[in-house]
C-alpha cells in the first residue's frame, strides 16, 4: 500500500495545533482572542457545536487539556456531536497520561529527577506543566505501570472504534494553513494560552491570518483506522504478560543480564513468579480482528482508486481539501494481490508448510500461552539453532512440534561465530 507517512496537517493541526476561524471566538486583533467555552445558543445541538469549535481553537501542544474539557461538555449538550467525539477519542490516549511527570517518578534515578524538573521548569505556570504534573507519586511497580498502558491502550481502542463507526460521516475540520515543519515548531514557540476565567481562554502572540478546512472523509478515516491500529497492537502485544522483576529490577537488568549469557536470563525469568504470566488474553486474540479490519480497509481503497488516487499513483495535492491529500494509492498488482491474500490466509489460522516446517502463525494470538515460563527452558547452540524446548510446539506456533528443525543453521558453511 503506497500511502504517504502521517501528514504535517494531521500531526499539528489535529494532534497539537488545531486553531479555527469560528463565531464561537472573539478576536481583539490578529495575534490575540479570547476563546469561551461557554454558548448562548438556544438548542442543545447548536450550544454543543458553540463548544466544539471552541475547544477546537484550544488543540494545541500548549492547551490540548483545555481542549479536552471543551469537548467533553459539548457532549454534554449533544453526545452526537460529530467534532466534539471526533476530537475527544482523539485525545483520549493523551489523556490517561495525566500526571505521569509526578506519578512515575519513583521509578526514577536522581538523575532523571533532575533532568526532569528542568524540562518542566521551562513552562512555567503552564497548562501542559499542570497536565503533567498533576498526579501522586503512585507508580512504584512493573504492576502499576502496566494498568497504566491498559487505560492508554483502551483510549486507542475507543478512537479506533469511533472511526470504524463513523466511516460514512464526512468531517470537516478547521485547521490551521501552517503545514511545514519549520512554521510549525515557530508557531509552537511563540504561541501562549493562558486560562482567564472558568471556561475562559486567551490565545496571544498567535498567527490567525490563515484557516484551512480539511475533509475527513470515509477514505481517510480508513486509513487513520489502520495508523491508530498500529499503535495499539504494539502496545497491546507489549502488554499482554506480566513484566514483574523486569522493570522494577532495572539495575540488576543493566548490570547482569545485559552481558549474560541465554542460559542465565532464562533462569532469572523462571525465578520471577509473575513474569510472563498472561494478563489480557484479548490483547492478543484483538490483534487478528485488527488484522481483518485491515485487509477490509485495504481491499476498499485497492476498489475506490478513481476517487483516492485519481493521478494512478502518489501525487502532491491531488486529494486537495481531504485529510491525507497527496492521494491513497494502493496498487492492484499481481504481487499486491497475492499478498492481501497470504494475509487473510494467515489471519484464519491457515498452516503453512515451509521445506522444513509446517508453522501456523495465527495459533499465538487465537490461545495465546498462559505462562511464556513453560516455554522455557529453550537450549540453542552458537549459532542459534535450537536444540531443545520445554514445549517443542511453542505454543502452537510449530503443530507438528517439529521446531529444532526451524531454524536454518549457518555453521556447516563455517560461518559460526
Amino acid at each position: 500500500m503506497k500511502t504517504q507517512s502521517l501528514p504535517s496537517t494531521f500531526k499539528v493541526g489535529i494532534l497539537a495545533a488545531a486553531i479555527a476561524s469560528t463565531a464561537a471566538c472573539a478576536p481583539n486583533n490578529n495575534t490575540t482572542r479570547t476563546v469561551s467555552i461557554h454558548s448562548s445558543a438556544t438548542t442543545a445541538a447548536a450550544r454543543a457545536e458553540d463548544i466544539a469549535l471552541a475547544g477546537e481553537q484550544l488543540m494545541s501542544a500548549k492547551s490540548f487539556v483545555y481542549a479536552d474539557t471543551a469537548f467533553h461538555l459539548a457532549l454534554e449538550h449533544d453526545p452526537k456531536n460529530a467534532r466534539a467525539g471526533f476530537y475527544s477519542k482523539l485525545l483520549a490516549p493523551v489523556m490517561k497520561l495525566r500526571g505521569i511527570a509526578t506519578r512515575a517518578r519513583p521509578l526514577m534515578t536522581k538523575e532523571e529527577r533532575e533532568r526532569q524538573d528542568q524540562s518542566l521548569a521551562q513552562y512555567p505556570d503552564s497548562a501542559i506543566r499542570m497536565f503533567l504534573t498533576d498526579g501522586r507519586e503512585d507508580i512504584r511497580s512493573e504492576k502499576e505501570i502496566q494498568e497504566l498502558l491498559d487505560q492508554v491502550i483502551e483510549g486507542f481502542d475507543s478512537f479506533r472504534e469511533h472511526l470504524k463507526a463513523t466511516k460514512t460521516q464526512t468531517l470537516t475540520l478547521n485547521v490551521p494553513a501552517v503545514v511545514y515543519s519549520e512554521q510549525i515548531r515557530k508557531v509552537s514557540e511563540s504561541c501562549a494560552v493562558k486560562r482567564v476565567t472558568e471556561g475562559s481562554y486567551e490565545l496571544t502572540n498567535c498567527d490567525f491570518n490563515f484557516r484551512l478546512r480539511i475533509d475527513v472523509n470515509r477514505a481517510d478515516k480508513e486509513v487513520l483506522q489502520q495508523i491508530v491500529s498500529g499503535y495499539q497492537i504494539f502496545l497491546s502485544v507489549a502488554n499482554a504478560y506480566r513484566m514483574d522483576g523486569i522493570l522494577g529490577e532495572k539495575k540488576k537488568l543493566n548490570e547482569k543480564l545485559v552481558s549474560a549469557k541465554g542460559s542465565e536470563i532464562q533462569a532469572y525469568l523462571m525465578s520471577q513468579p509473575n513474569w510472563g504470566v498472561l494478563r489480557e488474553s484479548k490483547y492478543l486474540t484483538s490483534v487478528l480482528s485488527m488484522g481483518r479490519d485491515a485487509v477490509t480497509g485495504v481491499r476498499w481503497l485497492q476498489a475506490n482508486q478513481t476517487e483516492n488516487c485519481p493521478k494512478g499513483e502518489t501525487v502532491k495535492g491531488q486529494r486537495a481539501g481531504n485529510l491525507f491529500e497527496d492521494g491513497l494509492c494502493v496498487d492492484s498488482t499481481t504481487k499486491v494481490t497475492k499478498a492481501i491474500h497470504l494475509a487473510e490466509k494467515i489471519l484464519s489460522g491457515e498452516i503453512f508448510q515451509t521445506e522444513k516446517v509446517a508453522v501456523r502463525p495465527a495459533a499465538l494470538f487465537e490461545n495465546p500461552i498462559r505462562d511464556l515460563k513453560s516455554q522455557l527452558p529453550i537450549e540453542a547452540d552458537k549459532c542459534g539453532r535450537v536444540l531443545s524446548a520445554a514445549d517443542p510446539t511453542l505454543g502452537g506456533l510449530f503443530p507438528n512440534g517439529d521446531v529444532e528443525k526451524a531454524v536454518d543453521s549457518q555453521c556447516e558453511a563455517g560461518i559460526e561465530e
